[in-house]
């Protein structure tokens, strides 16, 4: 999960692609860009076992160290995963034809996007994209693209772009209600029953804990 979104991010976005990926028929060979984690219990490795993965600098979950701008790479993946990269990425335009030059022919893309979600430098942070802007952006290089929000309806925390793909509306039902929250189903109800005042000082204990 690309650029260490910190753990609650890399939690819910492990979980969304897990779904995910239980519900399209995704083959081998996986492409992960943007492939960092801080945490091996959302590796993607634990869900498509073999996976080139792929990021700018070293660190756990990257086997390979480079600029997706000028990777050598053509037609080597019949899966492409890109979670939480392209908001940190200064010309997304140049990466989505670097993923089209990757793909192999009619090869699946799950990218994920964070919404709203706080500012983040990993090392800079430049956009965030509504479901309908993301489906504008992937359709410059496929022509097949599904595009929906995660989080409540008018402010999703994640918005989904899948190429090639499509899962049902049952699937994005219990993916919104499973992820309601990007801390989950029991932050998001918790929040509803606690005053706001509990709710903001647990939300500072847990960003002075982990960030």
């Amino acid at each position: 999960m690309a650029f260490g979104l910190g753990w609650k991010m890399n939690k819910c976005t492990y979980s969304i692609i897990k779904e995910i990926a239980c519900n399209i028929n995704w083959e081998y060979p996986v492409i992960d860009i943007g492939s960092m984690v801080y945490d091996s219990r959302y590796d993607l490795r634990n869900i498509f076992h073999t996976v080139r993965e792929i990021d700018f600098r070293e660190g756990y979950g990257v086997d390979l160290v480079g600029d997706i701008h000028t990777i050598s790479l053509n037609n080597e993946a019949n899966t492409i995963i890109c979670t939480s990269m392209l908001e940190h990425d200064s010309d997304p335009v140049a990466t989505l034809q670097q993923i089209k030059r990757i793909l192999m022919r009619n090869g699946k893309t799950i990218f994920t996007i964070p919404f709203n979600w706080f500012i983040h430098n990993y090392p800079s942070d430049y956009w965030r994209m509504t479901p309908d802007g993301l489906k504008i952006f992937l359709k410059k290089e496929f022509a097949h693209v599904q595009t929906f929000g995660i989080g409540r309806r008018l402010e999703p925390h994640t918005v989904v772009g899948l190429v090639n793909a499509e899962i049902n509306d049952d699937v994005i039902r219990r993916l919104n209600r499973n992820w309601r929250s990007e801390n989950g189903r029991v932050y998001h109800y918790t929040k509803m029953i606690l005053p706001p005042i509990f709710i903001h000082l647990i939300k500072w204990i847990m960003y002075r804990r982990f960030y």
